[in-house]
């Protein structure tokens, strides 16, 4: 997201993702209550949520009361792992049900959903990089059907863990190889999501794939959360 703005979700009892929203936009300070931050990875949080429009693939959008957001609790490996195996997917393509064009965007208005957990993955490489003074931070990884994908990572926790591997290596390219390995040697699940209509490069606004979580079993933020960094 840009300058202090965030993109949460979740997933419900039964699995389903779910994306608590705000008018105006959820801020990074709109994650935390009394100087704690309550909606990290891992968080069991009890949210007051109201049914708003929604425009496809958007369709997880709900309106949420921040007075009424409550942590309950940080999962476990064991607990997390089985809320990410509910209503996940061997394949990227399975996520948008043939909605997913040249592997990377979704148009606007498409019949299907707009966030999804993909298993099975097979990590090719991390990186990182810069572009017009700005951090990048990339990952290649083929899904359970063999299918490659190289897609923006907007995970914040990722993204600041990933600085701080960079200063403590001395460049991006030994954090990148470095993160690789780490990835490569355990478990992945990927959380997958679409942003809101955009065109960058002059054409038609089309909604973009980027990869909004990386979960690893063990932890492989060993239970801190993007403040933490």
């Amino acid at each position: 997201m840009q300058l202090d703005r965030v993109c949460i979700a979740g997933l419900d009892e039964k699995g389903e993702c779910t994306r608590p929203v705000l008018l105006g936009g959820v801020h990074d300070y709109h994650l935390s209550r009394e100087g704690e931050v309550i909606i990290r990875t891992r968080a069991r949080v009890r949210f007051q949520l109201t049914r708003c429009p929604v425009e496809p693939p958007h369709i997880e959008d709900w309106l949420f009361n921040r007075g009424t957001t409550v942590q309950e609790g940080i999962c476990g490996d064991q607990e997390w792992e089985t809320v990410l195996r509910k209503g996940a997917f061997e394949s990227v393509e399975s996520i948008f049900d043939g909605h997913l064009q040249e592997r990377r965007w979704v148009l606007p208005g498409s019949s299907t959903r707009s966030l999804g957990t993909v298993t099975s993955v097979q990590i090719e490489r991390v990186t990182l990089g810069e572009y017009q003074a700005s951090a990048t931070y990339r990952l290649l990884f083929g899904d359970g059907a063999g299918a490659p994908y190289d897609l923006s990572i907007t995970d914040l926790s990722f993204r600041r863990f990933s600085d701080l591997e960079t200063k403590r290596e001395g460049n991006r390219s030994r954090a990148a190889q470095k993160i690789t390995q780490l990835l490569q040697s355990v478990p992945v699940y990927l959380r997958l999501g679409l942003t809101r209509p955009y065109s960058p490069q002059g054409r038609q606004p089309v909604c973009w794939l980027q990869v909004t979580g990386i979960h690893t079993f063990p932890d492989y933020l060993e239970g801190k959360s993007f403040a933490d960094f």
